[in-house]
C-alpha cells in the first residue's frame, strides 16, 4: 500500500484531514501582523518518567525547574511511574497540584500502553487528567502486521479511535498519538 492509498483509506483520511486543513490554511495569504501581538512563548515540559528515581512531586518540580523546564508531563504507570493507574483519581490531582504550586504548568499526562477504552483504568485516567486541568493525554500506540492486509487492520483501529473520540468529548480532553513507544 502506498502513501496515497493509505491517506485515502478509512483511518488515514480520518487522521490526515486536520493535517491537510492546517497545510491549506498555512498556504493561504497571511493576515496582517498586528505589531502589539506578543510572540508565543514555548515551554519545555520535563517527562517525569525520565526522573523516575525522584519520587515526590516537590522533588520532581525542583528538578524540572533546575533543568529550566516550565512544565512537567507526569507518568501514570505502575512503579516506577509517579502515579499508579489503579489509584489515579487520588494520586494524579495531588501530584499535579504540587507541581503547579511550584509555578510549573501541567497540561498533559503520559499513561500506560492502553489501546482500547475498555481496558482497566482507562476512563479513570482520562477523567482524572481532565479534572486535574490537563488538556491532553497519551496512552498506547498501534502496530500493524505487515504480513496481513493493512486495510482491515486500519478499520479495526478506526473503531477503537472512534471510542476514544467519544470518551474525549465526554471529558473535554484530547488524546495525542505518541509515535515513540
Amino acid at each position: 500500500m502506498n502513501r496515497r492509498q493509505f491517506l485515502q483509506g478509512s483511518l488515514g483520511a480520518t487522521l490526515a484531514a486536520p493535517v491537510f486543513a492546517d497545510i491549506m490554511a498555512a498556504q493561504a495569504p497571511a493576515p496582517a501582523i498586528v505589531a502589539s501581538a506578543a510572540p508565543r512563548k514555548l515551554v519545555l515540559d520535563a517527562y517525569s518518567k525520565s526522573l523516575q528515581w525522584i519520587r515526590s512531586a516537590d522533588d520532581v518540580a525542583e528538578a524540572a525547574i533546575e533543568m529550566v523546564c516550565g512544565g512537567v508531563c507526569p507518568t501514570v504507570l505502575p512503579y516506577p511511574g509517579h502515579i499508579n493507574p489503579a489509584r489515579v483519581t487520588l494520586e494524579l490531582p495531588a501530584f499535579v497540584n504540587r507541581l503547579r504550586s511550584h509555578g510549573l504548568r501541567v497540561t498533559q499526562i503520559k499513561g500506560p500502553a492502553i489501546v482500547d477504552v475498555s481496558e482497566p483504568n482507562t476512563e479513570a485516567i482520562v477523567g482524572a487528567a481532565a479534572q486535574a486541568g490537563c488538556t491532553h493525554y497519551s496512552l498506547g500506540g498501534y502496530t500493524y502486521d505487515l504480513t496481513r492486509p493493512l486495510a482491515l487492520q486500519l478499520d479495526a483501529v478506526k473503531s477503537r479511535v472512534e471510542k476514544f473520540v467519544r470518551l474525549n468529548q465526554k471529558h473535554k480532553i484530547t488524546l495525542v498519538y505518541d509515535t515513540a513507544p
